[in-house]
């Protein structure tokens, strides 16, 4: 198997297109080759150490193939080898099978180094839950899980995805245009967002979501600033490559808004606790990344220009009004769950959907957003210096996002006993929907992190998909209030529905790849 994957990652290495991805085939080739003929010399050097009461015959093996203890000769003669360097012989070439699992290169540094700050973000999350979920109930969830959902559709519109742009332009130069472009429509939002509450309220105040989180809706406009600025700062510090400070960025979000829920929690501040700790959880890490914009690019800070501004706006506005309308109906898709669950049940039911959401979503907050903004990062180059590249990347990653999706099958099984134990007794119906969520959160969780249609400006296909996904979440509305569905019905169908609709998303992924590389070689 070893000479076979040897030859592969050659014949890819030696292909003029693939650049940077295939150093990784080069490291692993010559990883590969550095084991393999190295091995002999480490079984002789400890031959000459053996202890004659603890040696064994070991028998000769070609390269990239695994030792094995015989009593056969070695190259014509007997090698005794203590059992403590059996054992890592034996060892070595498992270890060399799980690295070669694991990314590599410039890749792996950033991986490892989101994907470490995401662990530790979530360990002080799963450590803190058995906490807060007694302190707050059901209901209080539920209410925050609404005003949460309200919250996010807001910051989509916020401002108007033109961060999205941030990584396209070759110069930074642009790019600090739409940050500053980003900064401006998001305080014209938030202040226009206050009026527009008010007139909400005064229409709708009958409506029993909206009566339910009438009280805490002059937060809103708080949220949209400190949300909306964390999401352009982060694209800002991903095209800079700026790894270590989203990861302190993602520890001290974590650590503010556990602290205050429980701080909160104990005086008894209800549901207001809850906003208030997901409000310092938003605001957190601006300080971070607004300090390295201005130590690092001051000077083409400095530079932007209201001729510029204009420029960049009149170049990307249809870009960003688009995927505005994309970003609003994926956000629907994401969180009109939690607010239908309310209207056709209760809020203590929404409550127990989103604990259960959060907790099955574990590996995606840890594994699936360090890859997904790396990836999202590597593909706006390599879709115009590198398509094979991308090709590769994409198929690759593809891959192991599966082997680690198929972890969560775990955590489905035994959510139902677990989320009782662990969460209280109030929270047992969590464990079901959670059980009955796994298979669309790994779905998501390959599809999502991999989707990168907007790096293709393909803003029409991924309308096209969240408008059908939209389509198909009321429709499971409708269909459970006109049958009177159960909860657990209604979320089991919703689950089963939603995994068929990010498999097309992967797909259409894909298949956009194949367009750009046919494209390519037509031009050439």
């Amino acid at each position: 198997m070893l000479p076979q994957l040897q030859l592969d990652t050659r014949s890819r290495a030696n292909h003029p297109g693939l650049n940077g991805f295939t150093k990784i085939g080069r490291e692993l080739a010559a990883e590969r080759n550095a084991w393999a003929g190295t091995s002999r010399k480490r079984i002789v050097k400890a031959a000459s150490r053996a202890d004659p009461t603890q040696r064994a015959e070991v028998s000769g093996f070609g390269a990239g193939s695994c030792p094995a203890i015989c009593t056969k000769p070695f190259w014509g003669r007997s090698l005794s080898v203590p059992m403590q360097d059996q054992d890592k012989m034996l060892l070595t070439p498992i270890l060399n099978q799980v690295k070669v699992l694991l990314p590599h290169g410039e890749f792996k540094r950033n991986f490892s180094l989101l994907a470490g700050s995401s662990a530790f973000a979530q360990i002080i999350n799963v450590l803190a839950a058995p906490i807060i979920t007694r302190i707050y109930s059901p209901s209080d969830y539920g209410v925050f899980g609404v005003f949460g959902s309200i919250a996010a559709m807001a910051m989509v519109v916020a401002t108007f995805r033109f961060e999205w742009g941030i990584p396209n332009p070759e110069s930074d130069d642009d790019a600090i245009n739409l940050l500053v472009l980003c900064f401006m429509v998001m305080t014209a939002v938030a202040v226009f967002s206050v009026p527009l509450v008010k007139f909400f309220l005064r229409i709708f105040h009958k409506v029993d979501i909206i009566s339910m989180t009438e009280s805490y809706l002059w937060l809103l406009p708080l949220y949209i600033l400190a949300g909306a600025s964390y999401q352009a700062l982060n694209v800002w510090a991903l095209r800079k490559k700026n790894f270590k400070a989203i990861a302190k960025t993602r520890l001290s979000r974590s650590l503010s808004q556990t602290s205050l829920n429980i701080g909160l929690g104990i005086c008894k501040w209800g549901p207001l606790g809850l906003l208030l700790g997901g409000l310092t959880g938003q605001a957190a890490g601006i300080c971070t990344f607004g300090a390295l914009l201005w130590k690092q690019d001051r000077d083409i800070l400095l530079r932007v220009s209201t001729s510029d501004i204009k420029s960049s706006f009149s170049r990307y506005w249809k870009f960003a009004f688009l995927y505005t309308g994309v970003g609003v109906v994926n956000t629907a898709n994401l969180q009109l769950t939690a607010i239908l669950l309310t209207s056709l049940y209760q809020s203590t039911v929404a409550g127990c959907y989103l604990l259960a959401q959060s907790v099955i979503g574990i590996p995606m907050q840890l594994i699936g957003q360090a890859v997904t903004q790396i990836f999202w990062a590597e593909s706006a180059k390599l879709v115009r210096s590198d398509p094979i590249g991308l090709k590769l990347l994409f198929f690759r990653t593809s891959r192991k996002l599966i082997g680690v999706s198929l972890f969560l099958t775990i955590g489905g099984i035994i959510s139902p006993f677990a989320f009782r134990f662990v969460f209280g007794e109030q929270w047992t119906a969590a464990g079901y929907y959670a059980l009955y969520l796994t298979p669309m959160v790994m779905a998501q969780f390959v599809a999502t992190t991999v989707s990168h249609l907007s790096v293709h400006e393909l803003p029409y296909w991924q309308l096209v998909w969240d408008g059908s996904r939209l389509i198909l979440v009321v429709l499971i509305f409708l269909v459970a209030k006109m049958l009177n569905l159960s909860p657990d019905v209604y979320i089991l169908l919703h689950s089963i529905l939603s995994t068929c609709m990010y498999g097309i998303l992967y797909l259409m992924n894909a298949y956009a790849i194949s367009l750009n590389l046919k494209s390519r070689r037509l031009r050439a």
